[in-house]
């Protein structure tokens, strides 16, 4: 019992690396529609993007991430996500 336990750890720890890598057509599509390189981002990633209002900040998320990420840096999150930016609150919280 322990053994396929091992073996089914280490087939998944090898599987799941080409399975994020492999693109979709789902994913190629987002990053069509975005006139972007489906390799350069993860679907996750594409989802953040398509999520920005304006086309210019489209091109700074997708700016960001790609600098994050040539810095190390993994799962990046934008630095402009504060309380007054978020659903268009200005106020989060009691008024005590």
């Amino acid at each position: 019992m322990l053994n396929k336990l091992v073996l089914a750890a280490i087939a998944t720890a090898i599987a799941l690396p080409v399975a994020a890598s492999e693109i979709t057509p789902g994913r190629a599509m987002e990053a069509e529609l975005l006139n972007l390189d489906a390799s350069s981002f993860t679907l996750s990633e594409l989802g953040q993007i398509s999520s920005e209002a304006t086309h210019n900040k489209r091109a700074e998320r997708a700016r960001f991430i790609l600098e994050e990420r040539a810095d190390g840096v993994r799962n990046a999150v934008a630095s402009d996500d504060t309380p007054s930016d978020y659903f268009g609150a200005t106020r989060i919280g009691r008024d005590d």
